[in-house]
């Protein structure tokens, strides 16, 4: 046995059924050139199994063609680069008007409810206004931030699931409009980003229950309803029985940020329509002919409520396990890291909000009457963009997973587009017609001379409000959850400094002024994101065809240092086999989809006298390399550093937008168990990239060092070393030049 520029340490380690040995050369390619610019420099790292053959053994050789951070593998490549960009407007279309109609129901109903408890009298309509208020305000500050973050995780998730069945089963898995697959109908999987916010949704839902109805007193003194007010004791009774709803509520909200996840807006509309139709028909009944006033109105919303909850529970039961069978799979610090940041968000948007009412409040009751005039205009309208950009989120942010980032371009282009050709048009159509929607509300004349005053506004600022929706979604759709929330504090603080001062000088006029500040600066701040070279958004200023490094042209294979390096590497190989007197008929090789490792895998094959198209030779997509994110792309591998540093840190948070620790080894360890099933007794020699081989390193050791505490099935093993202590050292086997080591 020889060294080559090192040291040889051997070592066994029985995984599942079998017993396999490992170890590692390195050696350092030449530089790779394109147009005469350099660009990667690479490194191939090639495993050699030692150990005798036999029938039960399995040997694993593995060469790395190790590059710099990429944009797209070959087989998303094969499988998305004809993508009709036309298809994905036209779904972006459709799944729009669905959530338009689903975010337009809640509102109807309440509207209807107001309505039905109007007619009992003033008393009742004011306690249950100030109760419906509170409970409002409650979801929109702990429901909203579920509801964004499941959207983009559940869509990542999917992505990722459907990458992975295509590394299995040789197809991809789409989920097209509205969630139905183009071709087949998935089996029921388990996806961690849907049990984990079913389980926050359940215990938030629990909590916001708890606290509405033990502190339903508290809250209406807060608003100012004191124990003396005529309304308290009513408002009190109503807000308790409405608490009783608030997990259904929370549940209801995540169910539609996850089926927004999956492509699917028809199936809320539909499971919320049929609840609140039942509304429709209880609210008289209970209200009138069991005169059960305003304690039938609330027991009405609640059963409304719990219908359309539980009717999309059972749909989504059809498509995807509801909880794991392990309590540690659920991604609990992803939602709580993102939850957080979109519930400062919201935060802000809410204190800038209230604000602007409590300054509107303190000109006056006829100026109190038309701000909320224009502002539940405002507001409505304003649920066109929003149904937009919330299925522009769930496009992007599964686009983005599957690293189709001229899919992504267009959506932005054309949602942006959208967006700002919506706003002007309702402007143009506010501007003609504002004078007689506000007499929907009001004919009182002096509450319509104030109207027209702030008209001007809450026209003008259209175009603002839609590309404000739109930024958000935007936002969201790529997981820029800190950006979000730290720009919307910084733009609510300007503006709220301005809704201090300027009401003073201009009246009604300075809030509405203040408004549309808001709503500017929030579009500025997202073009200044977009522009952004260094953030998540940086893939649009690259050149897009440059990412085609880790494609099929031929350009893109080996350079011919790396063909000499590829066939040493598979003549070394040969002669370990002929050493273990390892027939070539129980040789397999297993290779990752990318230009460079399929080209490294033929001339192995062709050493071996293997046949490349034939069962012995299988691509495997979770063998990839680490994709680390839009803000890494084409850069140099100087930048791997930085990478390197945030995985020390927390393995389980990658880049943004990029693949953690955690994402590749879960991977790896689906390709490990591929593998282990189909290859029983076979030497197989796994190509691959840098980062991925010292990933795969950490769990094969901690593996071998665990696999007592375990019951010895080696997907258990993987799966139980894959905590953060353990995966954070990846660092440590990182291959060195010439270097020859025993892995296990």
């Amino acid at each position: 046995m020889a060294t080559i520029d090192g040291t040889i340490r051997l070592g066994t380690v029985p995984l599942s059924h079998s017993q396999s040995q490992w170890f590692i050369r390195s050696r350092t390619r030449k530089a790779y050139s394109i147009n005469n610019n350099l660009l990667f420099s690479r490194n191939s790292h090639s495993h050699f199994p030692l150990s005798s053959s036999s029938s039960h053994t399995k040997h694993y050789l593995s060469c790395s063609s190790h590059s710099t951070p990429h944009t797209h593998d070959e087989l998303q490549q094969q499988k998305h680069a004809d993508t009709d960009v036309g298809d994905v407007k036209r779904e972006l279309l459709l799944l729009s008007l669905p959530a338009l109609a689903g975010q337009a129901i809640d509102p109807l109903t309440q509207l209807m409810e107001t309505a039905y408890i109007g007619r009992l009298g003033t008393l009742e309509l004011a306690s249950a206004g100030v109760s419906i208020t509170i409970f409002n305000i409650i979801s929109k500050l702990f429901n909203i931030p579920l509801l964004s973050v499941a959207t983009s995780f559940v869509a990542q998730d999917l992505a990722n699931l459907s990458s992975s069945t295509s590394s299995e089963q040789g197809s991809l898995i789409e989920f097209s409009g509205n969630g139905k697959p183009m071709d087949t109908i998935p089996q029921r999987k388990q996806l961690p980003s849907v049990s984990t916010a079913l389980v926050l949704a359940l215990g938030i839902g629990v909590f916001e229950a708890l606290a509405l109805y033990l502190g339903s007193g508290m809250f209406l003194r807060l608003i100012g309803v004191s124990t003396q007010n005529p309304t308290h004791i009513a408002a009190r009774h109503f807000l308790s029985l409405r608490a009783l709803g608030a997990p259904a509520v929370v549940l209801s909200l995540a169910l539609q940020g996850i089926f927004r996840g999956f492509k699917d807006t028809k199936t809320p509309v539909l499971c919320l329509g049929i609840g609140n139709l039942s509304a429709v028909f209880l609210f008289p009944l209970l209200m009138y002919y069991f005169q059960l006033g305003v304690t039938g109105a609330a027991i009405s919303t609640l059963i409304s409520q719990y219908i359309g909850m539980l009717l999309m529970i059972w749909h989504l039961n059809k498509r995807t396990e509801l909880l794991p069978p392990k309590m540690r799979d659920l991604q609990f610090g992803g939602y709580i890291k993102s939850g957080g940041f979109v519930l400062g968000r919201t935060v802000a948007v809410l204190s800038t909000m209230t604000l602007g009412t409590s300054m509107a409040a303190r000109q006056g009751p006829v100026a109190m009457a038309a701000h909320q005039i224009c502002m539940q205009v405002w507001l409505a309208v304003s649920l066109l963009t929003d149904a937009l950009a919330a299925s522009a989120q769930a496009l992007i942010a599964s686009s983005l997973s599957r690293h189709e980032y001229k899919v992504v371009k267009e959506i932005t282009n054309f949602v942006l587009r959208i967006g700002l050709l919506t706003g002007i048009c309702l402007t143009a159509i506010l501007g003609a017609s504002f004078g007689s929607l506000a007499t929907i509300f009001t004919q009182d004349a002096e509450v319509l001379g104030v109207v027209r005053t702030v008209a001007l506004f809450v026209c003008a600022s259209q175009p603002f409000n839609a590309l404000a929706y739109i930024f958000d979604g935007l936002h969201y759709g790529v997981s820029d959850f800190p950006y979000a929330a730290f720009s919307m504090m910084s733009v609510g603080a300007i503006s709220s400094v301005f809704l201090a001062f300027a009401p003073s000088h201009f009246g009604l006029q300075g809030v509405w002024m203040g408004l549309t500040l808001f709503m500017a600066l929030r579009t500025v701040a997202g073009f200044v994101r977009l522009l952004s070279k260094n953030g998540p958004w940086s893939f649009l200023h690259r050149d897009l065809e440059a990412g085609k490094e880790n494609g099929t042209l031929p350009e893109f294979q080996l350079a011919l240092d790396g063909v000499d390096q590829a066939q040493l590497a598979g003549q070394l190989f040969y002669k370990e086999l002929e050493a273990n007197k390892i027939p070539l008929s129980h040789v397999r090789i297993c290779y990752s989809p990318f230009s460079r490792t399929i080209h490294t895998a033929q001339l192995v094959a062709t050493v071996l006298n293997l046949p490349f198209q034939s069962p012995d030779c299988k691509v495997i997509e979770d063998l990839r390399e680490r994709y680390f994110g839009p803000t890494f792309e084409l850069l140099s591998h100087d930048k791997y550093s930085e990478v390197w540093d945030m995985d020390a840190k927390d393995p389980f948070v990658g880049p943004e937008g990029g693949e953690s620790v955690k994402d590749v080894a879960s991977r790896l360890a689906r390709a490990m168990t591929i593998m282990e099933s189909e290859f029983e007794g076979c030497a197989i020699l796994v190509v691959s990239h840098g980062d991925t081989l010292q990933i795969l390193q950490t769990i094969l050791l901690a593996a071998n060092e665990h696999k007592e505490t375990t019951d010895g099935d080696l997907a258990s093993v993987l799966e139980a070393v894959q905590v953060a202590p353990i995966l954070s050292q990846h660092r440590k086997y990182s291959l060195l030049t010439g270097e020859l080591r025993g892995v296990i």
